[in-house]
This record gives structure tokens, sequence and C-alpha cells, in this order.
């Protein structure tokens, strides 16, 4: 019974965030939370469905996972993977998700990691994703600010990087804001 999405770390049904911090759940708020509920902001695409699953309990999770979840998102017919996540390694089974998701035309948003550092995140850096980096204002507000487009000090950065995007909260919040806006161009194609 998957009704609910799909906790690769607990293998159930039940992929609840229990972090203290809801990591997960917060960059899915970013991505798609509702409007005109007076709870929060309003996601990039709240009219976007979204597909709850858990790879682990915290921002480094078990690549096996992370490619157990990109099958699973694949084959319930997801249009967009959100990946607010890394992995200490890659293995063949996640790059072979990757390749799967990649030709049935899923794309995979893969943040490039919090950690103000030119190193690179797998799996962002993996093929077949695109990779997030964030920026954001240079004020201390948006009426002092002078660009919009200023380096985020909590993002990754590198020759990895294919796209940047407004994150408040490093490159995992622009992974959620970035998801949302590819779910909204995707679902002017359909």
């Amino acid at each position: 019974d998957d009704i609910a999405g799909w906790d690769f770390m607990k293998d159930d049904n039940d992929p609840y965030d229990d972090t203290r911090y809801g990591h997960g759940t917060g960059e899915a708020r970013d991505s798609t939370a509702a409007t005109d509920n007076m709870i929060g902001d309003a996601g990039v695409c709240p009219k976007c469905r979204f597909l709850p699953m858990r790879a682990g309990d915290s921002f480094i999770t078990d690549v096996t996972s992370y490619g157990k979840a990109i099958v699973y998102a694949t084959d319930n017919g997801a249009s967009i993977i959100q990946c607010a996540l890394g992995t200490l390694n890659m293995n063949r089974f996640a790059q072979s998700a990757l390749d799967y998701a990649y030709a049935k035309g899923v794309l995979s948003v893969n943040s490039m990691a919090d950690e103000n550092s030119r190193h690179h995140n797998m799996p962002a850096s993996a093929n077949h994703t695109l990779p997030v980096h964030a920026i954001e204002y240079d004020g201390s507000g948006l009426a002092d600010s002078t660009t919009f487009v200023g380096y985020h000090p909590c993002s990754n950065y590198g020759g990895q990087n294919l796209l940047s995007a407004s994150g408040s909260s490093c490159s995992s919040g622009a992974t959620g804001k970035l998801s949302g806006i590819a779910g909204l161009l995707r679902s002017e194609e359909r």
C-alpha cells in the first residue's frame, strides 16, 4: 500500500520527515505548498502534485536508497524529481536509475550542497541530473539591494553547476524553487 509515497530508509509506506529540522519537508514546501490557506508561503508550483518519498534521515543518504527512490518516482509517473540531498558516493545502480529516469523524460533536480565549497556533491555531479546552486539579493532586504544574483555564501559552486536559482536556504532551497519552476514549465507543455 503506497498511497502515501514510500520511505526507502525504513521500507514502509510512511515517508514522514521526522528529522528535527524537516529538511525534505521544507524543500517540498518551496516547490509545491498550497496557496490561500493562511499557512506559510506559497510554493512555486502550488498545483503540482507531490509524491512524498524519503531516502534517508539527514541531508546525506545511502546511494542505493536514493536510486530506489528515483526508480519509484519514475515508475509512478513523476515528471520532476526534487533531490535536496547528497550521497557519499555513486554506484552503478544509482546511475542506472538516473539513466532510466532520463530515458523516460523525467528531470532530476539536484542540490549542489550547502557547504560553501568547490567540491562536487554526489549525486548532483552524476550524469542526467540538473545541479542547482543558490543565489540571493545582496542587501538586508529587497528595497536596499543592488542585485538579485549575488552568490549565496552557504551554497556549493564549481564546474558542475548548471543553473543558479534564488534560495533563502542555500542550494537546498534553490532546489525546491527550481523544481517548482520546472513543474510549471512541464505543466505548460501538456
